[in-house]
């Protein structure tokens, strides 16, 4: 995840700080920030290339949300 991301229009856990959150005051972990720690947790840890690791991260959530 880009630190430096406008996260502003997404709802995301990574907005819990921001002055003026998407839909309110963040309550906690989106589908998104879920799928997103599924596919981390759950990508190759001694892949080849950081580009592998980031489609398996990809893949996996686009397979959770049902787009695979």
């Amino acid at each position: 995840v880009d630190p430096w991301a406008d996260t502003a229009s997404y709802p995301t856990i990574l907005n819990l700080f921001a002055a003026n959150p998407p839909g309110g005051a963040v309550t906690g972990l989106s589908e998104w920030d879920l799928a997103y720690l599924d596919g981390l947790y759950a990508a190759t840890r001694y892949a080849v290339s950081a580009q592998q690791q980031e489609r398996e991260i990809a893949r996996r959530m686009l397979a959770r949300d049902g787009r695979s």
